[in-house]
């Protein structure tokens, strides 16, 4: 996962770890729900991927930031892939995101 060469990477990196994400969102007030919350969230998660999952074949629409974003970095992805000059990769993308502006 982490030696990837690509701007789609995703915020978990495993179905559990997705499902906890998700299903935390529910609950993020409770510790211990009752069982008619804990079966509302499940079902509630459970539509939800069931609209994924029948909207498997449509594109995702990004966001035109998260558009700028990926593209900022996709460049120099098939610039480092090409001459592997890691240094001015580094300094390509990271320059982007640095917090401390000049």
């Amino acid at each position: 996962m982490w030696a990837f060469h690509t701007s789609d990477t995703t915020l978990t990196i495993n179905a559990c770890e997705s499902f906890h994400s998700k299903f935390r969102e529910y609950f993020f007030y409770f510790g211990h729900p009752n069982i008619k919350m804990f079966v509302e969230a499940l079902l509630a998660y459970q539509l939800e991927v069931y609209v994924r999952i029948q909207s498997v074949g449509s594109p995702a629409k990004l966001r035109s930031d998260v558009k700028r974003q990926k593209a900022h970095v996709d460049n120099p992805i098939m610039k480092f892939k090409i001459h592997q000059d890691r240094f001015k990769f580094v300094k390509t993308v990271s320059y982007r995101f640095s917090t401390v502006k000049k």
